[in-house]
């Protein structure tokens, strides 16, 4: 992909996705909107340190801002399939 996602962060409780070229997408908490970034742009990039602290950017616990971005990895994966 010409664009891919090149850096995932966790803000305000939300993902958000910066790509190759520094456009940052929308911030999102929806796993249906990252499936869709994911789908159009890919990702080759790498998660910040907020992903594994997501605690301290509005998430409820550690490890969720991960989960909902995976979330959206796997619907966009199912969808690839189909």
């Amino acid at each position: 992909m010409s664009n891919p996602i090149h850096i995932v962060s966790a803000v305000e409780g939300k993902i958000e996705m910066r790509l190759q070229d520094n456009t940052i997408l929308p911030l999102t908490d929806d796993p249906k909107m990252i499936a869709l970034a994911v789908g159009c742009h890919g990702v080759e990039g790498y998660f910040s340190s907020t992903m594994d602290f997501c605690t301290e950017y509005g998430f409820a616990e550690n490890g969720a801002a991960r989960r909902l971005f995976e979330a959206g990895q796997a619907i966009a994966a199912e969808h690839a399939r189909s």
